[in-house]
């Protein structure tokens, strides 16, 4: 058994097995085209056809490497395809000096925390999914991050992972001083209690905003979630999705749990 790179012409037969992957079926007919244009997905086949599938997004800056969207047929499950493809990805990192491998398991998927524990993944974090709708309304009274503040030194003493096309990146200096520069790190200062987000666009999905709560109180995360829905209205977007560490967020009825994940880790070697 092999690991391959996917074939352009694979998609119509990966579509056909990841159709009813979850209850409200599956993105990979949406994904495929831009994952296939990065590189490093990967198919095992079985008489000449694609029956698994998985992508590996390595980034060299960060050396690390993001296992996503690993795919059995259900006719070939049982046959260590996951794992096969999962060690490959990790090999392809380990070539380009990847320390680190990430990957994101919901957290009732018992088979699947199974099997990353067995290769060596340990849960790093749990995060929680939301989704609300852009809004037309009064902007909320929040900031932008500024470098050598307050709120930038508190965020670069805390290990912190944003979240871009889902894909969780480490908060490291670099990073922040991005971020910041690009206007996309939001803050609310309620008496020295700083609640903080950031804001990206997803690469993959269109008009579809990526908050990212990373800490904060009711009232400013209130804040930064009426700011982010005024913001989502101006710029067009179609939906907001909110990712955090956090379990709960208020009692507001126009933000709805969607679901929760581990964040998956190993160190490579």
């Amino acid at each position: 058994m092999q690991v391959l790179n996917a074939l352009k012409s694979d998609k119509k037969d990966v579509i056909k097995f990841c159709k009813n992957t979850f209850s409200w079926g599956d993105y990979i007919s949406e994904i495929w085209d831009y994952w296939y244009l990065e590189g490093n997905l990967f198919v095992v086949r079985e008489n000449n056809s694609p029956v698994a599938l998985s992508h590996a997004s390595i980034s060299k800056k960060d050396q690390q490497v993001w296992i996503e969207g690993i795919r059995v047929n259900p006719n070939f499950r049982r046959k260590g395809y996951a794992s096969s493809l999962i060690q490959h990805s990790e090999n392809q990192a380990i070539k380009n000096d990847c320390l680190s491998s990430f990957m994101l398991i919901e957290t009732n998927n018992k088979n699947s925390l199974e099997l990353s524990k067995k290769l060596g993944y340990v849960i790093k974090e749990t995060w929680n999914f939301f989704s609300l709708l852009p809004e037309k309304s009064i902007a909320s009274q929040i900031e932008f991050t500024k470098t050598n503040t307050k709120v930038f030194d508190l965020m670069r003493s805390l290990e912190l992972f944003y979240v871009d096309s889902w894909r969780w990146y480490p908060l490291n200096d670099q990073q922040l001083s991005l971020l910041v520069e690009n206007q996309q790190i939001i803050y609310y200062n309620d008496n020295d209690e700083y609640s903080v987000a950031v804001i990206t666009s997803s690469k993959h999905f269109a008009k579809t905003m990526i908050v990212t709560l990373l800490f904060g109180n009711d009232l400013g995360i209130k804040k930064l979630l009426d700011y982010s829905k005024h913001l989502a209205n101006l710029q067009n977007f179609k939906r907001i999705q909110v990712l955090t560490k956090l379990n709960k967020i208020n009692d507001s009825q126009d933000i709805i749990k969607k679901l929760s994940f581990y964040l998956m880790w190993k160190k490579l070697e």
